[in-house]
């Protein structure tokens, strides 16, 4: 599972210069989002559950940890958009599961082995 942020890189500007005084760190708020899910998954339980049972964190434990992707703009002068290297991760994954799909048309130049069915 994936959980996609779009991300304003731009915090704050000078007053005086107008050149920007904060940008956000697209790899610190990726690594975050894992964390976001499992108090979610907390505050559900205490919300739906109450009995502190936990059958909302476990659902969620038992899946694979939420990846996170953000994309956002580095400088504004510069118009350079940047994004997580988790988008590297999840187009190497969507060309690996097209190979599997159709094995004749994969390629040798593949980063991953693939294997077709049978």
């Amino acid at each position: 599972m994936h959980e996609i942020k779009r991300i304003q890189s731009i915090l704050s500007f000078n007053r005086n210069t107008g050149m920007p005084t904060g940008l956000i760190d697209l790899y610190s708020r990726v690594n975050k989002i894992p964390g976001e899910y499992k108090a979610k998954a907390r505050a559900a339980d205490e919300q739906f559950v109450g009995d502190g049972s936990g059958p909302i964190p476990n659902a969620l434990n038992a899946m694979p940890e939420v990846k996170g992707i953000a994309f956002g703009a580095l400088e504004k002068k510069k118009k350079v958009g940047d994004f997580s290297s988790s988008v590297n991760v999840l187009i190497d994954g969507f060309g690996h599961e097209g190979a599997l799909k159709n094995p004749d048309r994969a390629t040798k130049n593949a980063t991953r082995p693939c294997s077709g069915p049978g």
